[in-house]
């Protein structure tokens, strides 16, 4: 089922409310702190969200100056288009910092606080999730070389807590649970975000600006551009194709 601006307006008014508890909700999980060298290495994908995340982000694109929304927005359907050959990080990550840090959701929250056990079945999951996709790719005649590939870090051990005192995996998955209920109005938006998207924020703005099966297609055609001619002419023709008359929102502030 295909998620549309209409039905994203009225979801967004639907929940409206549920934005603050959101926030609180994410005051349960513990201040961090990022002894990592590289800040912002760990952006290199985007983290899967629930569909009141999700529209916390669109409520957040929508109310940006039309210049920088739209700048925004291609950077959005860039990533969709480009990955897996071509991931140039999380396009709220701006000089190796979150731009939207009080918004960002809970995958990002809770990144580097798992276990170390849970920490390595997470990279080990990742890990096979590239093979499935380069298979799957092969599935379509494209054969990605590995050096075209950009590898998933292995689970952040640079992480700690401002209180020292560590959460436990058990916890962290009663906040999760928390956040996802609270999408409990908007379940058929949530259905179609999980099964339509894959959770996948980047699929939903290029779906959103050039239609779900075009996104789809596009995906194939500019990766397939890539790996086999190392030209963007595709990519460049959809990223032209995003204009800011095709972002048909207007909610009024949430905070």
């Amino acid at each position: 089922m295909m998620v549309d601006f209409k039905e994203l307006a009225t979801a967004a008014e639907k929940v409206e409310g549920a934005f603050q508890t959101l926030l609180k909700t994410y005051e349960k999980l513990p201040e961090t702190l990022c002894r990592c060298d590289s800040i912002g290495i760990c952006c290199v994908s985007l983290p899967e969200m629930t569909a009141l995340e999700a529209l916390l982000w669109i409520c957040t694109i929508t109310q940006l100056p039309s210049d920088e929304r739209i700048s925004l927005l291609r950077k959005f359907v860039s990533f969709y288009l480009t990955n897996p050959v071509r991931r140039p990080g999380c396009p709220f990550l701006s000089e190796g910092s979150c731009g939207i840090y009080e918004r960002r959701p809970f995958a990002c929250r809770a990144y580097g606080l798992w276990s170390p056990e849970t920490g390595d079945e997470q990279t080990q999951a990742n890990r096979e999730n590239q093979k499935t996709f380069v298979q799957m790719w092969e599935q379509f005649g494209v054969s990605i070389p590995a050096e075209s590939l950009i590898n998933e870090m292995d689970y952040c051990r640079q992480v700690s807590t401002v209180a020292s005192t560590p959460i436990s995996d058990e916890d962290l998955l009663h906040v999760l649970e928390e956040v996802y209920l609270l999408s409990a109005p908007v379940a058929d938006v949530q259905q179609s975000f999980e099964n339509a998207y894959q959770s996948d924020f980047s699929f939903l703005i290029a779906s959103l600006m050039l239609g779900q099966k075009k996104a789809f297609l596009g995906k194939y055609a500019v990766v397939k551009e890539i790996v086999n001619n190392g030209t963007e002419t595709r990519l460049d023709k959809f990223l032209k194709a995003v204009s800011p008359d095709a972002w048909s929102l207007d909610f009024p502030e949430i905070f």
